[in-house]
């Protein structure tokens, strides 16, 4: 049998209200940080690129990640800024994730992948954020498999390292 603890501890239990609450409060202090960072509300605001098996994807915004970001206030590229999944389009086709920032997730084996024939292309060499060493490479199952509080968080967090701001506390 375990002992209670004495009354003089306090046991901190997060509820889910709690969670939610605590999650809204970083949501916009990073929002407020975020609208400080020019990489995000440049002329080539930040995509997510989705490298799968088939034609690689430019996911929009009614994606998890894309909810995010617009909840965060980022602008985004031309190609992603739909109120769609995602832009299916092949290695000739990759300048038009063209941007400051650019995160890049892998779904599937690399080589089943367009990736490299993506990479490979000229046009990724004079992507913006490719020439100023300003890809991220970020968690698949975060950014797009990802769903909840926790999963949102950690896309915070790759943001927020993106654009150079400090991730409000989850205290």
């Amino acid at each position: 049998m375990l002992d209670a603890p004495p009354p003089t501890e306090t046991v901190r239990r997060r509820t889910p209200a709690r969670t939610v609450a605590v999650f809204a409060v970083g949501i916009a202090a990073l929002a407020v940080c975020v609208e400080a960072s020019p990489a995000t509300h440049s002329p080539r605001p930040p995509p997510s690129v989705r490298f799968v098996a088939g034609p690689t994807r430019l996911y929009q915004k009614a994606t998890f990640s894309g909810v995010i970001l617009e909840d965060v206030g980022v602008a985004r590229p031309e190609s992603q800024d739909v109120d769609d999944f995602a832009l299916e389009v092949g290695p000739e086709q990759i300048d038009l994730a063209d941007a400051d920032l650019l995160f890049v997730t892998v779904a599937d084996d690399p080589e089943k992948t367009e990736q490299q024939a993506a990479q490979d292309n000229p046009l990724w060499a004079e992507m913006e954020a490719v020439q100023n060493d300003k890809v991220f490479n970020v968690a698949d199952e975060i950014w797009m498999s990802g769903i909840g509080i926790q999963a949102a968080r950690l896309v915070l967090a790759d943001l927020a390292d993106a654009t150079g701001v400090d991730l409000p506390s989850a205290e």
